[in-house]
């Protein structure tokens, strides 16, 4: 009888603990995420950067690499 009422009780544990990861879950902005992952993507760009680059501490960068063994620009 212990052991049935020991597995019992961790299977509720078990559930509730995957009910309040749900709950959890549920309450993620998914939509803040990617926003802010596309920010750090802009601000991992390198060369001529456009004028609405809003990274406005990132300036053009890498614009003579190659230069000096001759790598042609495309």
């Amino acid at each position: 009888m212990r052991g049935k009422r020991a597995a019992i009780s961790k299977l509720s544990l078990l559930l509730t603990m995957m009910m309040a990861t749900m709950a959890r879950s549920a309450s993620l902005d998914y939509g803040d995420a990617l926003t802010k992952s596309i920010l750090f993507f802009e601000g991992q760009r390198s060369g001529k950067l456009p004028p609405s680059q809003r990274m406005k501490w990132r300036k053009d960068s890498a614009l003579n690499d190659g230069h000096d063994i001759h790598v042609r620009k495309f």
